[in-house]
């Protein structure tokens, strides 16, 4: 069962109310915050101030993109609160983020012909 308040926020964000999209934001920074770093840290992962700011702004872009897809999809199940939805997307752009980074950083083996 979704919260009323989150049912509020989601609703706001959905019309496109940005006083409502700004509450949102406001509400759920110091989350976002926290849940970038602590995945970062699982994932003996090194970010940059700029890759932590780009991170915070692409969880908050995921949420409100597309006429916020990310939002409608929460429904709440089994005692997830709107936070634990928020915390979770953010660790899945952490974990991208790594994958990313690792993939454009890994350096071609050079192929050694076989006599």
């Amino acid at each position: 069962m979704i919260q009323q308040e989150d049912k509020t926020f989601i609703e706001g964000c959905i019309a496109g109310d940005v006083r409502i999209q700004t509450a949102f934001i406001r509400q759920f920074s110091n989350l976002v915050y926290r849940s970038i770093q602590a995945a970062s840290k699982a994932r003996s992962g090194m970010l940059s101030p700029e890759d932590f700011e780009d991170l915070h702004n692409t969880v908050f872009l995921k949420l409100f993109d597309r006429n916020c897809k990310k939002l409608n999809q929460f429904e709440g199940k089994n005692g997830c609160s709107l936070a634990s939805w928020i915390r979770m997307i953010s660790v899945q752009t952490v974990l991208d983020h790594f994958r990313k980074t690792k993939d454009a950083l890994a350096v071609p083996r050079r192929m050694i012909p076989i006599d």
